[in-house]
């Protein structure tokens, strides 16, 4: 065995060992968004079935679940380079259902982010700017009546979202007046620990 051998079966090994690296982590992380986005959109149509007290929803969970195949297309294409049965007419093929599936996510993302606030108004929820947080990602949340938004609550939206998801009770609504008392508790209790 010569040195150029030699050379080009670690270079061979060196390869597929990226190529297998890169299998592993990007069907990993795609595994894992799928799971949360899936696990956040039912837990969220469970809420609006149960007519909870508040909703969170995003304008990515649907969008996200239609972008999938894009990236089950690319971890195709990367078992074909590693078992070296990638053909320019394979990836080509790959590459067109991809660039479909991202085009049909940017479509769906604009579709349901615009019908998004109406569905939830259809449902007998409104917007609730004081839990929603401001980040460019974050959950919009929803509430079930407007009494339960409570302005100038961001700092503590979380406890009161948890709050929110105890006092839950079937056909039996909360009232507002109480979750502004227990907004109060919690703020009263937030400011003590500052």
């Amino acid at each position: 065995m010569n040195k150029a051998t030699a050379s080009s079966e670690e270079q061979g090994t060196i390869y597929q060992l990226r190529i297998q690296s890169a299998i592993v982590l990007l069907l990993s992380v795609t595994l894992i968004i799928l799971w949360v986005q899936v696990s956040d959109l039912l837990d969220n149509l469970d809420r609006l079935a149960r007519e909870n007290a508040y909703v969170s929803v995003s304008g990515w969970d649907l969008p996200t679940i239609v972008v999938m195949p894009c990236f089950f297309g690319i971890i195709y294409g990367l078992f074909l380079r590693l078992f070296n049965k990638a053909t320019s007419a394979r990836i080509s093929k790959t590459m067109s259902i991809c660039l479909f599936f991202a085009g049909s996510a940017v479509v769906a993302r604009l579709v349901y982010g615009f019908m998004l606030s109406s569905f939830m108004a259809n449902h007998g929820y409104s917007f609730c700017q004081s839990y929603t947080s401001p980040s460019i990602y974050a959950r919009q949340v929803y509430v079930r009546d407007e009494g339960y938004c409570v302005p100038h609550t961001g700092v503590i939206r979380r406890d009161i979202l948890a709050w929110l998801d105890q006092q839950y009770l079937p056909n039996k609504p909360l009232n507002p007046a109480a979750v502004r008392e227990q907004v109060a508790v919690i703020l009263a209790a937030s400011d003590a620990e500052r």
